[in-house]
């Protein structure tokens, strides 16, 4: 997605094109599903046409402009961890679960349902500035995750990893990468170096806020 994102950028500023952000993250998706026939949702295109932090709430189907700004301040410390030799294609990883979503899978419709409210969760701790119950929420995130979605031995470790370390980590997308988070954010040399032992690459990321809905 990230990549069609920028071939659409770089053929709007060609042509002068004026391509807003909700416009480019449409085009985008539909470029994946429709000509790529990738299975592939709103938000990774969101995110990047906005190109900063957002809440969002897609519970309107193909509505990609149902979201908002967030401060960045309200974050707990981040940081990212990955496989340097890479995770599975995205399309492969959630072409079994949307045929379990189109069936109507009892835990399939459960876990959705619950992710929705960890959601609201995550937002009112950012809210009251509870970074300790985000970090709660973010493990919760994973072990949803973990019910209904094949995780690679590796995508365990990484997350393993965090928890060793008193840090929170849940995938952040179809594999081969985590996002965490650490209450304090005063360990993350010993973080650091474990990932990097364990074969692993990692970062400390600085979220932004997003743009006002032009693409850049």
């Amino acid at each position: 997605s990230a990549i069609v994102i920028a071939a659409l950028r770089s053929l709007a500023r060609w042509f002068e094109v004026d391509l807003p952000a909700d416009r480019l993250a449409k085009l985008a998706l539909l470029a994946e599903t429709e000509d790529l026939n990738i299975p592939a949702g709103p938000m990774d295109r969101i995110v990047q046409a906005h190109e900063g932090l957002l809440a969002m709430d897609l519970a309107e189907p193909g509505n990609v402009s149902t979201y908002w700004s967030l401060d960045p301040d309200t974050l707990p410390p981040l940081f990212l961890a990955w496989d340097p030799r890479g995770g599975k294609p995205s399309g492969d990883a959630h072409a079994d679960l949307k045929q379990r979503w189109r069936a109507r899978d009892p835990r399939v419709m459960t876990t959705i349902e619950a992710f929705r409210e960890l959601v609201d969760e995550g937002l009112t701790f950012l809210e009251r500035g509870d970074h300790a119950k985000f970090c709660e929420a973010m493990n919760r995130n994973f072990t949803l995750r973990q019910s209904i979605f094949s995780v690679s031995p590796n995508d365990l470790e990484m997350a393993e990893i965090a928890n060793q370390h008193g840090a929170s980590a849940k995938l952040s997308g179809s594999g081969g990468a985590v996002v965490g988070a650490m209450v304090g954010g005063d360990d993350f040399a010993r973080l650091e170096e474990a990932y990097r032992s364990a074969g692993y690459a990692f970062r400390r990321p600085r979220p932004k806020r997003a743009n006002d809905g032009k693409a850049q």
